[in-house]
C-alpha cells in the first residue's frame, strides 16, 4: 500500500517471511514456479504501484484477492474435477481458502467479503451473452471484478479475447457504469442501546 509492492514481496520471498504470511499462496507458487500464479500476483502489484505513483485509489481488497487467488484456483479446479458445481465449487474453495488464511493474517469482513465477490463473479464473465452483461454492469463491485479479469487476461490466466470483449463492452456503455467506488462495502454504525431508568 505504500507502493514498492513489488519489491516487498520479492524481499519477503528471498528471506522466508511471505511463507509465514500467505503459506497456502507460497506453497500454490513452489508447485508452479515462473507460473501464471506468479505472474499475476506480480502484475496485481505492479498495477498497485502504479496507482500509488499516480495518486489514484488503492484497497487491500484487492491485493489480498490476488495474494489469493492461485490457490483459490487450484482448490477451484480440483473441487470441479471431484465433480461440484462450478459455483459450489468456487464457493467452497474461497470459503477453505480464507479460513486457513486467516490463520496467519487476520482480514477484516469488510475486505474478505468483497475479496470474494470479485472472485464469484470471475466465471460470470466467461458468459458472454449482452444481457447477462448488461445486468453485471450494475453490480457494486463490477469496476473492481472486471479491473481483476484484465490484470488475468494480461498474464494468460484468462482468454486475451474474454478481456477485450468485456473492454469493448464496457466503452459501449458509458452511461450504464456505476460510479467507481471503493470495493470496500461502508462500515455500519452500532446503535447505541438506550439504558432504561
Amino acid at each position: 500500500m505504500s507502493g514498492v509492492g513489488v519489491q516487498t514481496l520479492q524481499n519477503l520471498r528471498e528471506y522466508r517471511l511471505f511463507a509465514e504470511l500467505f503459506p497456502l499462496t507460497e506453497a500454490t507458487l513452489a508447485r508452479a514456479p515462473n507460473g501464471t500464479g506468479e505472474a499475476f500476483i506480480m502484475r496485481a502489484l505492479a498495477n498497485t504501484d502504479e496507482r500509488i505513483a499516480e495518486g489514484k485509489p488503492v484497497t487491500p481488497v484487492i491485493l489480498f484477492a490476488a495474494l489469493l487467488w492461485p490457490t483459490v484456483q487450484e482448490i477451484w479446479q480440483e473441487r470441479i474435477a471431484a465433480g461440484l458445481p462450478e459455483a459450489q465449487a468456487l464457493e467452497e474453495a474461497g470459503d477453505s481458502v480464507v479460513l486457513d488464511q486467516l490463520k496467519s493474517v487476520a482480514i477484516p469482513k469488510r475486505f474478505s467479503i468483497p475479496m470474494r465477490e470479485l472472485w464469484r463473479m470471475q466465471p460470470r464473465f466467461e458468459r458472454r451473452n449482452r444481457r447477462r452483461a448488461q445486468r453485471m454492469l450494475g453490480h457494486p463491485r463490477f469496476r473492481a471484478a472486471y479491473d481483476f479479469l484484465l490484470l488475468r487476461a494480461e498474464v494468460g490466466d484468462a482468454p486475451a479475447e474474454l478481456g477485450e470483449w468485456w473492454s469493448e463492452f464496457v466503452a459501449g456503455q458509458p452511461d450504464q457504469l456505476p460510479p467507481n467506488v471503493d470495493p470496500a462495502p461502508p462500515r455500519r454504525r452500532r446503535r447505541r442501546r438506550r439504558r432504561s431508568e
